[in-house]
């Protein structure tokens, strides 16, 4: 390389200055230099120019003018050694069962169990629905003549038996224990499932699975849908833009209980300023209105009467609309810039290093290696 032939860098000597003199970018300089200092650790700055920096290290000579890798500490040899995947290692059955029921439509078999997955999910929600309603049940008993309670609960069986099958398999093959009940979808899989082994216990002892205590578990079941997140590519980018804007949208949320208390504060007061308010009797009548009227809903079941509570009423609805408006702007360019990032790491990962040019190389590092020193 330039700076370790002395033959080669003695003309970029300046006898005058007593010090070496190079034309060339100060900042990528650093780097270069660090190259020789860590013994041949090359990091490149995310900031810089993929030209700029193959042209510095083509004249340094850590490149060769080619693109070739014949020089000891190419760029090809050090930039590979920071992205490229290590070898593949033969994977386990233990291994090949968490992919199928833990990264959905990375296989054949993994899509086959994703879909079967949905399905059962969609079936047991329908079932739940259907479950509701009287008629329906009055309707299969006339043209039937069976029992429709049964054949919902042999459906909610089987449903449940796969959900129990994959839940069993994700712990069982999952790498971590720990980590796998740190995650928030593992529980709305656990709830899921939950409500129908207590109900099927209660029913062995007491022979009737419709007591009122046991009412209250059926919400359970509707705890089924948070099992699409997981199977729905689209589900999951949702909610990492959801978890990845928390302070935009708890902004909002503050936002929004200020003025709604404000708001219900002041209709409290007008309206029971000189008699008290058949509508407005407590706080809690009134941050009912605000909430109603703040979501421009308006059930007309909680209305002013007084001339200055109708006027309040006028200013709440016009300012809820611009109250919401301005931070929704913030939440919207918030999601785009952590969407924008979600598909760009995507497109990232899916890369094939192997193929890609020096200048693709050097963007891909550039992307990647944000910790660099």
């Amino acid at each position: 390389t330039l700076l370790g032939d002395p033959q080669r860098r003695k003309k970029y000597y300046n006898s005058e200055k007593e010090m070496y003199v190079f034309n060339r970018n100060r900042v990528l300089f650093e780097w270069v230099l660090f190259f020789y200092q860590s013994n041949g650790d090359l990091y490149i700055p995310k900031t810089m120019p993929a030209d700029l920096i193959e042209r510095d290290l083509t004249f340094f000579g850590i490149l060769t003018s080619d693109g070739g890798t014949s020089k000891r500490n190419s760029p090809y040899e050090v930039v590979a050694e920071k992205v490229q995947t290590p070898v593949e290692q033969p994977i386990t059955m233990k291994e090949k069962l968490f992919k199928i029921v833990s990264v959905p439509y990375s296989s054949t078999a993994s899509t086959i169990w994703a879909l079967l997955d949905v399905t059962l999910i969609l079936t047991s929600i329908i079932a739940f629905t259907i479950e509701t309603e009287p008629e329906f049940e009055k309707l299969m008993d006339s043209l039937e003549g069976k029992n429709v309670a049964n054949i919902l609960f042999y459906i909610d069986a089987v449903c449940v038996s796969f959900f129990s099958i994959d839940l069993t398999i994700k712990f069982m093959t999952c790498p971590n224990r720990i980590d796998f009940f740190k995650e928030l979808l593992n529980w709305c899989d656990m709830i899921a499932v939950g409500p129908f082994y207590i109900q099927l216990i209660t029913f062995m002892f007491n022979g009737d699975v419709h007591l009122p205590s046991l009412f209250i578990l059926r919400l359970g079941r509707v705890v089924r849908l948070f099992k699409l997140v997981r199977r729905i590519p689209a589900l999951t980018m949702v909610m990492n833009i959801i978890v990845s804007s928390h302070r935009e949208l708890a902004m909002l949320a503050v936002l929004w209980f200020m003025f709604v208390y404000m708001s219900a504060a002041l209709m409290f007061f007008l309206e029971n300023m000189n008699s008290d308010s058949e509508m407005f009797r407590t706080m809690f009548h009134s941050l009912w209105w605000s909430v109603v009227t703040m979501g421009t809903v308006g059930y007309g079941d909680i209305y002013p009467n007084e001339a200055s509570g109708k006027v309040a009423g006028v200013f709440v609805v016009f300012g809820s609309t611009i109250f919401l408006t301005l931070p929704m702007t913030v939440i919207v360019s918030k999601f785009n810039d952590v969407y924008d990032d979600i598909k760009e790491q995507e497109d990232l990962d899916n890369r094939d290093f192997t193929n890609m040019t020096l200048r693709e190389k050097i963007i891909h590092v550039q992307s990647r290696d944000t910790d660099s020193p």
